[in-house]
């Protein structure tokens, strides 16, 4: 499960930027433009699968990866040579960095992890792995029993790609000129933008 914490501090596209865009529409519309700035950032975020601007989050696991069932227990296998075998992938990248890794130890007691134990791998996308010689602990079998705290994103508004921003602006246009529909695609054109920059989707 995945929760956003920390939400961002701006949109990528201000809302002068917006309504230049609108063609100016009246000012009387602005709270409505803003939203509408928020619903076209979420929705360029969902098919890029990543954050935008600097942002908080929370992922919860059932385990750490590469481990199996003993009883009650979860205890690791084996990790092989390199270190990389039971790396956890993060969503929502650009990953900037990683909080704090949280486990329900056997007895019940909530733990943290010393982060001297993992490599966290900035960028897109980022993971967090055990250093060389070490591995993921034990934790107790239940759901939820890791809980990941992150930091995501590309930086502020002026750090996001021109070509997001323009995805972004296409999207805004064809919510706004198409109010009150149920169901408002994302336009080819801004499909093509932000695929040609070769995004490098993953699952």
């Amino acid at each position: 499960m995945l929760i956003l914490i920390t939400p961002p501090a701006e949109e990528p596209v201000s809302l002068e930027a917006a309504k230049l865009h609108l063609r100016n529409p009246p000012d009387l519309e602005d709270d409505l433009v803003a939203e509408l700035i928020v619903a076209a950032r979420r929705m360029c975020e969902g098919w890029l699968r990543r954050t935008f601007i600097t942002s908080t989050w929370e992922l919860t696991l059932d385990g750490f990866p590469g481990c199996r069932y003993y009883g009650d227990d979860l205890r690791s296998l084996e990790r092989d040579a390199v270190g990389t075998r039971y790396g956890i992938q993060l969503p929502n990248p650009p990953l900037i960095s990683v909080t704090s890794i949280k486990y329900v130890a056997g007895d019940g007691t909530t733990q943290t992890v010393d982060p001297s134990r993992y490599q966290v791998e900035t960028g897109t996308p980022g993971r967090v792995v055990p250093i060389a010689g070490s591995s993921w602990p034990t934790t107790r079998r239940q759901p939820g029993a890791v809980t990941i705290r992150f930091v995501a994103g590309y930086g502020d508004a002026a750090d996001v790609p021109a070509s997001i921003k323009i995805a972004m602006k296409l999207y805004l246009t064809s919510l706004y000129e198409n109010r009150g529909e149920d169901d408002v695609p994302l336009p080819r054109a801004a499909e093509r933008v932000m695929t040609a920059e070769d995004w490098g989707f993953y699952a």
